[in-house]
């Protein structure tokens, strides 16, 4: 609905499809309009659209492409899904390698000065809009600094930038949910008798940290 109704508020798809440079300068006759608008369906009710629409992208149709020369769109996406994945996975991996160790000794230093730095990085990691944190890195690190490349695809050095902007966003969030897990874990009732019976804090609190029971001896 969101995708459909976007581009109706874009403007006369006609426009789109031929450019506001054709459109505004008459290049095309209204027969020819006419045409073009039976074609793509746009003659019809805006609910008969819109189920065609529905229609079309259960079958795996989101249309062709106007700019990549009428190409199939989907055709497209699968040529940058490879791309995407290993981005959403390097993300993903920065996320695990700040989040667990960060949100591990907050939750052990708790109300201590880690535990209050940890946290303030962590609410910092989520105020930071992506969009400007992907361009001071890219002027730190590729301009000023020239380590990595600011654009292109093909090694893991292209990754890392787009990767730690994504990946900073989603470890602040990781981070406050494992302290908060793992302090739940300490609270409980196991944990305590675990304490009680000797046994030593490091191994209570590993063991606790993986939700993992302690066998007594």
């Amino acid at each position: 609905m969101l995708v459909f109704v976007t581009v109706l508020l874009s403007g006369d798809p006609i426009a789109s499809y031929l450019g506001n440079d054709a459109a505004d300068s008459a290049i095309i006759t209204a027969e020819q309009e006419a045409a073009i608008r039976t074609h793509l369906g746009l003659d019809r009710p805006l609910p008969i659209q819109y189920l065609l629409f529905l229609r079309n992208v259960a079958m795996g149709d989101f249309g062709d492409s106007f700019i990549y020369q009428g190409r199939p769109a989907i055709d497209l996406l699968a040529e940058r899904l490879p791309a995407t994945a290993r981005l959403a996975a390097a993300a993903l991996l920065v996320a695990v390698l700040i989040s667990l160790p960060g949100g591990i000794i907050a939750a052990l230093n708790r109300n201590r000065p880690a535990d209050t730095i940890v946290n303030a990085f962590s609410v910092l990691g989520d105020a930071m809009p992506n969009f400007w944190l992907g361009v001071m890195l890219i002027l730190l690190f590729g301009v000023r600094l020239g380590w990595l490349p600011v654009s292109g695809t093909g090694s893991w050095h292209h990754l890392v930038l787009p990767a730690l902007t994504l990946g900073t966003a989603m470890a602040a969030l990781q981070t406050r949910l494992m302290r908060s897990g793992l302090i739940e874990a300490l609270l409980q009732d196991y944990v305590r008798t675990a304490r009680a019976k000797g046994l030593s804090t490091g191994a209570v609190e590993s063991r606790s940290a993986f939700h993992q029971r302690p066998r007594w001896p």
